[in-house]
């Protein structure tokens, strides 16, 4: 399967902050939040009664503004179905961050893992890669 290579400069630039953004969003609806990097999810939640999610942030470099109507979809690298490998997909939440941070979609990883694969080609990887395929419909516009 081909997918992208880590990319270092572009974590550094764009990770922190939407991490960031998506945090105090969590922590401003009474959720206990950690910032956890360990190859798995970014982000582990715990609700006020003891429960646990486990958050993945992104961030589409291509979105600002409003969502381009065109798009008529959000884009989950296939990349991503490792998380649940070990975790019910119900209990994985993805945010699609715009490029400034202050919006993102909001998606649930049983709806994710539930979605349609599209092959992608773009420049990065011109043969192609994987991504689930998520109608916005079915996604959360957050304002973070």
């Amino acid at each position: 399967m081909i997918r992208k290579r880590f990319e270092k400069d572009e974590y550094k630039k764009y990770d922190h902050f939407a991490k960031h953004a998506v945090m105090q969003h969590l922590q401003i609806q009474g959720y206990q939040v950690k910032d956890k990097e360990d190859y798995r999810s970014d982000l582990v939640v715990e609700d006020n009664k003891g429960k646990f999610s486990f958050h993945e942030v992104e961030v589409k470099k291509g979105w600002t503004g409003d969502w381009p109507k065109p798009w008529k979809s959000v884009h989950i690298p296939k990349r991503k179905s490792k998380l649940w490998r070990d975790i019910l997909p119900s209990k994985i939440h993805f945010w699609v961050c715009r490029r400034d941070g202050h919006y993102a979609w909001y998606l649930n990883g049983k709806i994710v893992s539930e979605s349609e694969l599209v092959e992608v080609k773009n420049y990065k990887i011109p043969k192609g890669e994987y991504f689930f395929d998520v109608a916005v419909s079915k996604c959360g516009l957050m304002h973070l």
